[in-house]
């Protein structure tokens, strides 16, 4: 036996798995607590700059920018077309109708009936 001062080898023993016990508990919290901490950090960096992150996002807001003022553009465009178009149309049949009164000019298989007064 052991002296009354002295602890025996079987507490030494439960006092060592013990501490080693605690020892790996603290080893696999650190380990945990590391691992949450690079998952959050990956998913910060795909936050900021993945491409649905913010700059992504930046990216698409300009690019929507620019289709907008492109379709502005081409909207102009087509106004102007459209008023040459019907100015052209005007000026076309105002063309044809001083063609036919002025010079008498007429189209394929049409007739002409010159009224004469009594001269």
């Amino acid at each position: 036996m052991s002296q009354p001062g002295t602890p025996n080898k079987s507490f030494r023993a439960r006092t060592n798995s013990t501490q080693d016990g605690v020892a790996e508990s603290s080893f696999k919290r650190k380990g945990l607590i590391l691992a949450i901490f690079l998952i959050l950090a990956a998913s910060l960096l795909n936050a900021l700059l993945g491409e649905r992150g913010f700059l992504g996002l930046a990216k698409s807001r300009s690019g929507e920018f620019e289709l907008q003022m492109e379709v502005l553009a081409l909207r102009e465009e087509n106004q102007r077309l459209s008023k040459k178009i019907e100015g052209l149309r005007v000026a076309s049949a105002a063309i044809e109708r001083r063609a036919r009164e002025v010079l008498g000019m007429i189209r394929p298989g049409e007739l002409v009936l010159t009224v004469r007064g009594p001269d």
